[in-house]
C-alpha cells in the first residue's frame, strides 16, 4: 500500500514550484515594476503567521530589548518588504542579456568600488571580500565581476530544477560559485589567478565550526575561514557591503583587515573576524530593515564552547 501524501508533503511540493513560477512572471517586467511586485509580495508574507516571521520577531526582541512589540512588527514588515524587493530586482537582472554592462549605473559610488578592486589586485595575489546578507550581496558580486573575475561561496542550485534560473542568472552576470564546504583548493586557485573571492560569513556555519563572536550582544558562531585563507595566501582581506539607497545602491568599501600572524593561531583569526563582525553590526544598526532577521543566526552554544569577548576598549 502506497503511503498517503500529507499536507506537509504537498506544501513542500508547492514551495518548490513557487520560486520558478515567480521568476517567470518577474523576469520580463521593467525593473521598477519587478522590484515593486517583489516588495509587495514580501509585505504580504510578513502579515501572516509563519516560522520565518516568528523568528524575525524573536531575533529583534533579543537585539532590541527596549523596543515594543508593535515596533518589532513594523520592522519585520520592512525586513520582508526589503527582502522581496531585492529578490524581485535580482531575478530581473538575472534575465537581462546586457546586465553586466548596465549594472554599474545603479551604484552611486561604483568608481570607488572599482578603484578598490584594482588596488587590491595590484599584488597579483587576488583579494577576499567579506560581505553579508545586508542590502543585496548577489548584486554586489555582480558589480565586482564587471571589474575582475569573481568566485563566490554559495548554495549549489544545479540539482534543483525549480531554481535553474538562479544558475543561469549568475552565469549571465559573470559569477562563478562553488558549493559551501568545498575543499579550499578551488579558492586557492582563484586567488592564484588574481581573482576576487567573496564570502558571506553572517550565516551559521555547519557543525558549529567557527568562533562564537558577539553579535548584538549574543554569541553567534562565525567561520574563521576568510581570515585563515588570507593569512595563508597573503592576499588582501576587505569588508564590502552593498546597501539600497533610494532606487539604486551604494557600496560600503571598508578599510582592509590585517591578516593575523601565524604565531597567534586561532586567537588571531578570531580577532580579525571580530573586527568584521563589529563593522557588520554597525551597518545593520544603521539600516536594520536591510538585514535578514529571519535567519537562524543565533543558535545554542554546544557544550564546551566558549564565547569570544569584545576588547575592553570596544565595550566602553
Amino acid at each position: 500500500m502506497a503511503p498517503a501524501t500529507g499536507l506537509r508533503d504537498a506544501g513542500h511540493g508547492l514551495a518548490n514550484l513557487v520560486p520558478g513560477a515567480l521568476a517567470t512572471v518577474i523576469a520580463p517586467m521593467p525593473l521598477s515594476l519587478a522590484a515593486a511586485l517583489g516588495g509587495g509580495t514580501g509585505a504580504c508574507i510578513s502579515v501572516f503567521p509563519h516560522r520565518l516571521r516568528r523568528r524575525s520577531l524573536d531575533n529583534l526582541a533579543a537585539a532590541y530589548p527596549a523596543s515594543s512589540f508593535a515596533e518589532r512588527q513594523a520592522l519585520t514588515c520592512r525586513v520582508f518588504t526589503h527582502a522581496g524587493r531585492e529578490a524581485g530586482a535580482t531575478v530581473n537582472w538575472f534575465a537581462r542579456d546586457a546586465a553586466r554592462a548596465a549594472l554599474p549605473a545603479t551604484c552611486g559610488n561604483f568608481a570607488e568600488l572599482a578603484a578598490a578592486i584594482r588596488s587590491d589586485r595590484e599584488g597579483g595575489r587576488g583579494a577576499i571580500y567579506v560581505g553579508a546578507h545586508l542590502g543585496n550581496p548577489q548584486l554586489l558580486s555582480a558589480l565586482c565581476a564587471t571589474v575582475a573575475p569573481v568566485t563566490g561561496i554559495g548554495t549549489d542550485y544545479h540539482a534543483r530544477s525549480h531554481l535553474a534560473f538562479v544558475v543561469r542568472g549568475r552565469e549571465r552576470l559573470g559569477l562563478r560559485y562553488i558549493p559551501e564546504n568545498s575543499p579550499p583548493l578551488e579558492l586557492l586557485r582563484a586567488l592564484q589567478r588574481n581573482e576576487l573571492v567573496t564570502f558571506l560569513p553572517d550565516m551559521q556555519p555547519r557543525r558549529n565550526n567557527g568562533a562564537w563572536l558577539p553579535f548584538f550582544g549574543r554569541p553567534a558562531c562565525t567561520t574563521r575561514f576568510p581570515a585563515a585563507l588570507a593569512r595563508l595566501t597573503g592576499c588582501v582581506l576587505r569588508p564590502v557591503f552593498l546597501v539600497r539607497e533610494g532606487r539604486g545602491y551604494r557600496a560600503l568599501v571598508r578599510d582592509r583587515l590585517e591578516p593575523p600572524p601565524l604565531e597567534e593561531g586561532d586567537a588571531g583569526l578570531d580577532r580579525t573576524m571580530l573586527h568584521w563582525t563589529t563593522l557588520l553590526e554597525e551597518e545593520v544598526r544603521r539600516r536594520p530593515e536591510q538585514w535578514i532577521w529571519m535567519s537562524r543566526r543565533w543558535r545554542p552554544m554546544p557544550e564546551g564552547a566558549r564565547p569570544v569577548a569584545l576588547p575592553e576598549a570596544s565595550r566602553a
